[in-house]
């Protein structure tokens, strides 16, 4: 039986979040940022936008003691959308590049793995009152113990590095996803996933109710007008283990904080702004599973800031702690 390890370098890791089981009210999204009244519908327009995030690292208060996590200073995620053309029809696309670098630590033995991974996402779709997903990809490259004690595994290994791609290809009923092991030994790598080298799945009906691509699923929040109630239930598929997932989005708390006290930059431009209102947002797995939410938080306001992510709180597996993503520049 091969061992499925769950990608904690990637943005969306589905099976760790935590099960909410709460019976979400659906919210119709509203007209995107991006839009303006009279662009409403299936244009597409001109759009270069970019968002750059600080990435650090945070252990928990009781953490894994079999591994030691360190971090480097200077890790980065960029999030950028952009209007283009697939096979010959316009549309938008979104990309997400996260790098982050960093070690662990065995402590058993002082077995130390280096690491510079890289997760790099991308989505084309276009809106017509509401999402129209294209085709999506994810090619990533992460490192991490495994097992729960960063213990030898059957095949002597305490830590692992591993690559692949997926791509889902969306018709107008069905999905179809594949993956590819892009790792050099990928004899050695075929172990650590549920996939085959090149496995195809299809998705029949897969956006049947609401859907979300998963590449997208922080930054479809954005589309939303935002509400202390706000509530949505939505699906979206996993191909590492060829599930579609239910899902749930909900606000927790509204707030302001200073974009001038973090240092953020519009257009290369410090901030001046003292304060600005937020809303944090959980999103979690809506099935019977253990597991840990994600914690976003977007600006209210769209004229300034676009609904744009301000932070989120990614958890990492076995209880090697937190990876925090803080907003350092935006530009549209």
């Amino acid at each position: 039986m091969k061992k499925l390890l769950l990608i904690i370098l990637s943005l969306v890791t589905l099976l760790s979040f935590t099960a909410c089981n709460n019976n979400a009210v659906v919210y119709t999204p509203e007209k995107p940022y991006w839009l303006d009244e009279k662009d409403f519908g299936n244009k597409v327009v001109t759009v270069n936008e970019t968002a750059v995030y600080n990435v650090t690292y945070k252990p928990f208060e009781s953490p894994n003691e079999n591994v030691i996590c360190e971090f480097a200073d200077n890790n980065t995620f960029t999030m950028t959308v952009v209007d283009t053309e697939l096979d010959g029809v316009k549309c938008y696309l979104m990309t997400s590049t996260c790098i982050v670098s960093g070690s662990y630590t065995a402590t058993a033995n002082s077995e130390k793995m280096e690491f510079t991974d890289t997760t790099v996402n991308k989505t084309w779709f276009t809106w017509n009152s509401g999402f129209e997903f294209i085709k999506s990809e994810q090619e990533a490259e992460s490192t991490l113990p495994t097992n729960l004690t960063a213990s030898p595994d059957k095949h002597g290994n305490r830590f692992i590095k591993i690559k692949y791609k997926t791509v889902i290809a969306y018709g107008d009923k069905n999905a179809e996803s594949t993956f590819t092991i892009t790792g050099e030994n990928k004899e050695t790598l075929a172990n650590y996933f549920s996939l085959d080298d090149g496995e195809t799945h299809t998705f029949k009906k897969y956006n049947k109710g609401n859907y979300i691509d998963s590449n997208m699923l922080f930054f479809a929040v954005r589309t939303f007008n935002f509400a202390e109630d706000l509530n949505y239930s939505f699906s979206s598929i996993d191909v590492l283990n060829t599930a579609k997932h239910s899902l749930a989005l909900s606000a927790s708390e509204v707030t302001t904080i200073s974009p001038k006290g973090y240092g953020i930059k519009l257009h290369s431009i410090p901030t001046v702004q003292e304060n600005a209102e937020i809303y944090k947002m959980k999103i979690s797995i809506d099935e019977t599973y253990s597991g840990n939410s994600i914690t976003c938080s977007y600006f209210s306001e769209t004229e300034r800031w676009h609904h744009a992510l301000f932070s989120m709180e990614a958890p990492l597996p076995y209880k090697l702690g937190t990876l925090v993503y803080t907003l350092t520049s935006l530009s549209f």
